[in-house]
């Protein structure tokens, strides 16, 4: 049987996907790995009922959470199911379809994931892109001399923000909208040469960690080292102002270009990922 998820299911909900998660075989990449972490997320998904639990003899055996963005896209985390067991993966997949009716469905798994593989091909989803994630020790952290500044955003800059967004990210998880939303906005930060805003990135922390999930600079400014400098700045952010020992983020394979620029102020790829995308 499957069902909604429920307050009462919640702890053993976060057990069931905390230990899952950490397993390169079933990691979902948004889903978070810290175990406080995972508690707030799971919350959110019953609290706006995008939580649903497969029950065998009163037991819960598997569970997908999910969120709906704006254009009816669906982005998954799981199904998390005990012994990998594909028939209930798959079924937990499909009640979610018929409860939402999605356009599409997204997955961002690791790339060996043999799990997600198989789960992938039972359902028809397509590769859609491979990425790496990188990560930052405070100890390797470089710095390069600037003539910027990043200050937390202001919401005067709201429409710059949403603007450059959409040029630039027209097709990721994150839409415009999202991104403005109260508890994003907070961690937003604006990008100035002198007094002219240039760009914007999102910084994330989370415990002793933080994730730069978006950074953008206005085409205008773009290959003259604003990037670089921008992104020095944004760390020195992370590491002195938020405390984080280590900063994490998310490139595509194919953007080279990117990757220099990470690796040149101490970044290191520690897994390699790929998504899928599910049409409905």
């Amino acid at each position: 049987m499957i069902r909604k998820a429920t307050l009462n299911d919640l702890n053993i909900l976060v057990s069931l996907v905390y230990n899952a998660n950490q397993q390169s075989q079933m990691n979902s990449v948004y889903m978070p790995k810290a175990q406080t972490d995972i508690h707030k997320e799971i919350m959110r998904a019953i609290t706006e009922s995008m939580a649903r639990v497969y029950v065998l003899d009163n037991q819960i055996q598997g569970v997908i959470t999910y969120f709906q963005t704006p254009n009816n896209t669906v982005d998954v985390m799981g199904p998390f199911v005990l012994k990998e067991d594909l028939v209930i993966a798959k079924a937990l997949l499909e009640d979610c379809i018929n409860q939402h009716n999605p356009t599409s469905m997204n997955f961002f798994v690791h790339s060996q994931s043999q799990y997600y593989k198989q789960l992938m091909n039972h359902v028809g989803a397509s590769i859609n892109e491979y990425e790496v994630q990188l990560q930052c020790e405070r100890s390797n952290f470089v710095k390069v001399d600037t003539d910027l500044h990043v200050r937390k955003a202001s919401t005067k800059n709201e429409n710059a923000i949403a603007s450059l967004h959409k040029k630039i990210f027209n097709n990721i998880y994150l839409t415009s909208e999202q991104l403005l939303i109260r508890s994003r906005f907070d961690h937003l930060y604006d990008i100035f040469l002198n007094e002219t805003w240039i760009g914007y990135a999102l910084l994330i922390p989370k415990q002793e960690t933080a994730y730069l999930e978006v950074f953008a600079i206005d085409p205008r400014y773009q290959n003259q080292g604003y990037g670089t400098q921008s992104l020095f700045l944004l760390m020195q952010e992370a590491f002195i102002k938020l405390n984080a020992h280590h900063v994490f983020l998310i490139v595509d394979v194919v953007n080279k270009k990117a990757l220099n620029l990470y690796t040149k102020l101490g970044f290191k790829v520690v897994q390699s990922l790929i998504s899928y995308r599910l049409i409905t």
